[in-house]
């Protein structure tokens, strides 16, 4: 988990725009654990699972390419980094397969806010 908690900080430090989406969201407001952790990026989403690997010394897995997108297993977690699909964050989260799954929190400390488009379906 310190490790885990160590990449979130390397995020903000470096001012990558990132979000926890999908899964990981909704189970937190249900109280369940889940090891897959679904992280949108604004930006390169291959560079920066490169230098997440390299410093952290974690093995970086392409799932798929074309889809820009790559797991880096880390404390028991699958990180998985993608680029945003589309213009926004909103046309990425639209995207998603089903409309619980449409939620964000942003990995920034002074914002740390959510996009709970997909909260309304769990209530």
């Amino acid at each position: 988990m310190k490790k885990l908690k160590n990449i979130l900080r390397y995020l903000m430090k470096h001012k990558i725009k990132a979000w926890i989406v999908g899964g990981y969201p909704r189970d937190m407001l249900l109280k369940k654990n889940t090891p897959d952790i679904d992280i949108v990026l604004q930006g390169n989403a291959r560079q920066v699972s490169e230098k997440i690997s390299k410093k952290f010394k974690l093995t970086l897995v392409v799932l798929h390419e074309e889809k820009r997108i790559y797991r880096l297993i880390c404390d028991g977690y699958h990180l998985d980094f993608s680029q945003i699909r589309g213009k926004t964050l909103l046309n990425d989260l639209s995207r998603r397969d089903f409309t619980i799954n449409s939620m964000a929190i942003e990995i920034n400390p002074l914002t740390s806010k959510a996009i709970a488009t997909g909260a309304k379906t769990l209530i």
